[in-house]
Parts: C-alpha cells; sequence; structure tokens
C-alpha cells in the first residue's frame, strides 16, 4: 500500500460515509453495482485467508462463546433495540446484529497488535455460518413484525457469501493471485469507498429528514458494541486475545449487512447498517489517526 495511503486510513473510514451524505447524488451511480462491488471486495479479502487451517483453529469453546456474543447477543441487542424505533427498521437492526464479522478486522487487529491469526480464523469461521445462521434467526427475531422471504433470504446469504469464497478458492491458484496481492490493499480501498458512498447515498434522505433519530440510533448501536465488546475483551487471557476477541464482537460485515437490507427490504431498513458503519468508522478512523501521528 502506498505509504501516503497508509498514513490517512482515517480519511479513508470517514470519507465515503461523508460522500454518500453530502453527494447522494454522485454515490446513487454507485449503487446498482453494490453487490460485484461486494464480490470483489471479499474476494481481494480472501484471497490470503488459509481456508482449513483457518476454520479448524477457529473450532474451540473460545470460538463457540466469541461467535455466540458475535452473533446472538449482538442480534438480540439489536432486536431489543429496534423495539424503541419505528418499525419499518426492525429488520435492519436484526441483520446488523446478526450480520458475520468484517473481512477488516484482521487487518485492524494487526494494527492493534493483537493476534492476526486468530482473527482470520474467527472471521472466515464466522462468515461461513452466516448462510447457516442468518436466515433462521432473522426469522425468529423479526418474522412476525416484517414479511420474511426465508427461502430467498438464504439463496442471497449463500450467495454473497459462497460466490466470493469460491472466486477467492480458484483464484489463489492463477497467475492472477500475485499481482492481485501486491494491489490488494489500496484497491480495495478504492472500490470500498465506492461502496459505502453507493449504499450511504441511497440512506441519505433518512438523515436529513430524521437527524434527531439517526444521532439516537447511533448512540444506541455504540452501546450495544460496546457491550460485545466489552464481553469479547473479558474472554482474553492477555492483552494479544482481549484485542483480537473484543474487535472480533463488535466490527461487523456492514457493507454486507447493507447490500443484504437493501436489495431485500428497500433503503429505510438499510439506514441502520450505514449508521452502524458510521460507529465503527468514528472509532477506527480515531485510533488509526492516533497510531500513526
Amino acid at each position: 500500500m502506498p505509504r501516503w495511503m497508509d498514513q490517512h486510513l482515517w480519511l479513508f473510514f470517514l470519507l465515503p460515509v461523508v460522500l454518500g451524505i453530502a453527494l447522494p447524488g454522485v454515490g446513487l451511480a454507485f449503487s446498482p453495482f453494490s453487490i460485484p462491488l461486494l464480490f470483489s471486495i471479499m474476494v481481494l479479502s480472501l484471497l490470503d485467508l488459509p481456508f482449513r487451517k483457518s476454520v479448524a483453529s477457529a473450532l474451540d469453546r473460545t470460538g463457540l462463546l466469541l461467535l455466540g456474543i458475535q452473533v446472538g447477543v449482538f442480534g438480540l441487542l439489536a432486536w431489543s433495540i429496534a423495539q424503541w424505533f419505528e418499525p419499518g427498521l426492525l429488520i435492519g437492526f436484526v441483520i446488523v446484529g446478526l450480520a458475520p464479522s468484517g473481512y477488516s478486522v484482521p487487518a485492524v487487529v494487526d494494527l492493534h497488535h493483537g493476534d492476526k491469526a486468530k482473527a482470520l480464523s474467527l472471521t472466515l469461521f464466522s462468515t461461513i455460518l452466516a448462510p447457516i445462521l442468518i436466515p433462521p434467526l432473522t426469522l425468529l427475531l423479526a418474522g412476525q413484525a416484517v414479511p420474511i422471504d426465508v427461502a430467498k433470504l438464504l439463496l442471497n446469504v449463500t450467495l454473497l457469501v459462497g460466490v466470493p469464497l469460491v472466486a477467492a478458492g480458484v483464484l489463489k491458484h492463477t497467475p492472477l493471485a500475485p499481482p492481485l496481492q501486491r494491489v490488494r490493499k489500496p484497491l480495495n480501498l478504492v472500490l470500498l469507498t465506492l461502496l459505502v458512498w453507493g449504499v450511504t447515498a441511497q440512506s441519505a434522505p433518512f438523515f436529513y429528514e430524521h437527524p434527531l433519530q439517526a444521532a439516537a440510533i447511533v448512540a444506541a448501536l455504540a452501546a450495544a458494541s460496546l457491550v460485545v465488546f466489552a464481553l469479547g475483551w473479558a474472554l482474553g487471557k492477555n492483552e494479544k486475545e482481549k484485542i483480537t476477541y473484543a474487535t472480533f464482537c463488535y466490527y461487523k460485515n456492514n457493507t454486507f449487512a447493507v447490500t443484504l437490507i437493501s436489495t431485500l427490504f428497500g433503503p429505510v431498513p438499510a439506514v441502520v447498517g450505514v449508521l452502524h458503519i458510521v460507529v465503527i468508522r468514528i472509532v477506527l478512523a480515531a485510533s488509526t489517526f492516533r497510531l500513526h501521528r
């Protein structure tokens, strides 16, 4: 990654959200390409993951407890928070709460001197289980309030997870893998900027029409993130483990969640995912800026 880009990661974390709210007209041009952009980002992120070894190393008591916090506890917290807001946002809260770990978790953990290898394992484990966990838990938490096509939800989650996994597994054994590895990080940042700009732009009207509600959702999601962060931190036996586990528990794959929500349920509930992106990116921007001063 170019040195200037590495030193200004905090800017790339905040820029797409700001652009999506300030220039939604431009961002809407990227919205139709959200799924291809998400696929490209996930494939690039998966190129250096040792699949079998990663999944095997996450299959222990700690890994299952962490997954329970990251999906179960966060999902219940999100569902509870949703009861305080308009019903149309419920499905957004639920899917954000159940979303798998973000692909940037290993990089963030490494940046904060945690255990990158363990973070890789947990992230892949969480992602692979997403098609198994998200559809039934979404139906359980939101099925009575929102009409849910479980088959369609299962198909979309499976495609969003399975296609990049297969593509990355094939691509890593081709001559394209080495050059892609060299440009992976800056290319991912550019693609992620376009994706988040596009999905934020879809939700921009909500920010202008309901600024106080948007602020309340940010505060509530920040509180939920703090709870699961604290639980993950408590499971660690040393500082390295604490950083790794806490980051895994709170850092969601929100681009995945927003793409899934907007595709199946529209832009209004997707606002919740966008606002959680804001929460995470403010935290990342602050910590990254501090570490690179």
